[in-house]
């Protein structure tokens, strides 16, 4: 998905700001995660233009955002680009127990660096935002997801130091929440927020955003 709300990170660029994700929950609570960058720049910042363009596929890894990066992300022009992937290599994979499905830590990390300085190879003046890959402790995520779920978010750190990007900490927004509400209210299957758990990414992602 793609928005624009350019105030948010004082950007002088009026491209707008790029959000690239895998659709993780039902229409109804996609269609809500979409408004509420929007709502927030719109009333926070005043910025009648923002737009959202959902570009969303749902179970995309990142060999697979690789191959639609410039159509869908690269062709946008936009000032500001964050970008959630990796629950999919994993669960697809040794979450499941057909490793071969899934993307190994060093293709997921090499992948992803060429995407990322493929984008600011096209637009040097990009601002990047990663977010952190995240799950919770119920429905589809068990032992086996781990360590290496945990390594895969190590990684999306490590590329937003490389690359000077805002982070996102979902992971950490997931886990200080769960002293609040169960596993299941943030993520039914530990996988595909809620509508308080898309909340959540919400408020979280706009408060890095906006530190930054």
């Amino acid at each position: 998905m793609t928005w624009s709300c350019s105030r948010a990170i004082q950007s002088p660029t009026p491209g707008g700001l790029a959000i690239i994700q895998p659709p993780t929950s039902p229409p109804a609570s996609a269609a809500a995660m979409c408004s509420m960058p929007r709502a927030c720049c719109t009333k926070r910042f005043r910025e009648a233009s923002s737009k959202v363009h959902n570009r969303g596929i749902a179970a995309d890894r990142v060999t697979n955002l690789q191959q639609r990066w410039r159509v869908d992300t690269l062709d946008l022009k936009p000032n500001v680009l964050s970008v959630l992937i990796g629950v999919n290599d994993t669960w697809h994979g040794t979450g499941s127990g057909m490793p071969e499905n899934g993307v190994p830590l060093e293709r997921y990390e090499q992948v992803y660096r060429q995407i990322l300085i493929e984008a600011k190879d096209h637009l040097p003046n990009l601002k990047l935002v990663l977010c952190e890959p995240f799950v919770l402790p119920c429905g589809a995520v068990t032992d086996r997801w781990f360590p290496e779920f945990t390594e895969r978010r190590e990684i999306v750190k490590q590329l937003a130091d490389e690359f000077g990007a805002v982070f996102a900490p979902f992971q950490s927004a997931f886990d200080e929440a769960q002293h609040r509400a169960a596993p299941e209210a943030w993520a039914a299957d530990g996988v595909h927020p809620t509508l308080a758990g898309h909340m959540l990414l919400a408020k979280t992602w706009f408060a890095a955003v906006s530190a930054a």
